[in-house]
């Protein structure tokens, strides 16, 4: 999966699997854009990192995602792919979850995703045959109580997937989206700690385990891989044996 001298933006790279896919990205000789809300995050991230710059962004709003395009078209740079991995999640029944919170997820898990990639398919942004990835959840196909708010936010993503990858075929831009069961990042959990109680808990869902970051990681490197030249509009499970109960 040949990828040097490719540019990629990563939104969301300060969280765990933006992380990991930066530093995998940036050994293959890829150009990276990193962004993320806090820059001092990103900072601390492109220390690590040979070939890279970073711009904040607040996903939540059209103005700072249009900011970004901006500044990117300024420094004149052309995309050659894109990988949304900003996102929320919480477990709350419906009776206790008010629109007001569903908008709140909707403007991180959806909204952002779906005005990042409007953006993104521009001439002005992107080169012509580019590679859009969304971290979707296996949860949107699960539906389990109390996770509504999430599993719907991510339901849309994958709706606009779909629909996105046909409006975009005219610049042969490919549209995918990855969908794991639990991953070994917890978001909003700078430590990921794990006690062996979330363990057990997951080998208990899941018959493969946790699944390891690096596996996502290497799912959207491929989508984002000339090798996946001929895959758009699809939905990559890695659902690690999960099963309901």
């Amino acid at each position: 999966m040949s990828m040097k001298g490719k540019t990629i933006l990563i939104v969301g790279a300060t969280g765990g699997i933006g992380t990991k896919l930066a530093y995998q990205l940036d050994k293959m000789g890829v150009r990276l854009i990193l962004t993320a809300r806090r820059m001092d995050r990103l900072s601390l991230l492109l220390r690590g990192l040979n070939n890279a710059d970073a711009i904040s962004c607040d996903v939540r709003d059209k103005d700072s995602i249009r900011s970004l395009f901006d500044e990117i078209e300024n420094r004149q740079i052309k995309l050659d792919g894109m990988v949304y991995a900003a996102g929320m999640c919480f477990t709350k029944p419906v009776k206790e979850t008010d629109v007001d919170t569903l908008d709140e997820m909707f403007r991180i898990n959806t909204y952002g995703f779906y005005e990042m990639s409007r953006q993104f398919q521009s001439k002005r942004a992107s080169n012509a045959g580019a590679s859009i990835v969304g971290l979707s959840s296996y949860e949107a196909l699960l539906c389990e109580k109390g996770m509504s708010a999430y599993a719907m936010s991510k339901a849309a993503m994958n709706a606009a997937v779909r629909a996105m990858s046909q409006e975009f075929a005219k610049r042969r831009i490919r549209v995918n989206a990855v969908l794991p069961a639990i991953v070994q990042s917890k978001m909003g959990d700078g430590a990921n700690k794990w006690s062996d109680e979330d363990i057990d808990f997951v080998k208990n869902k899941q018959a493969f385990g946790v699944i390891p970051v690096e596996q996502v990681v290497e799912a959207i490197q491929y989508l984002l891989s000339d090798d996946a030249m001929y895959i758009t509009g699809e939905l990559m499970v890695i659902s690690a044996g999960y099963h309901r109960g």
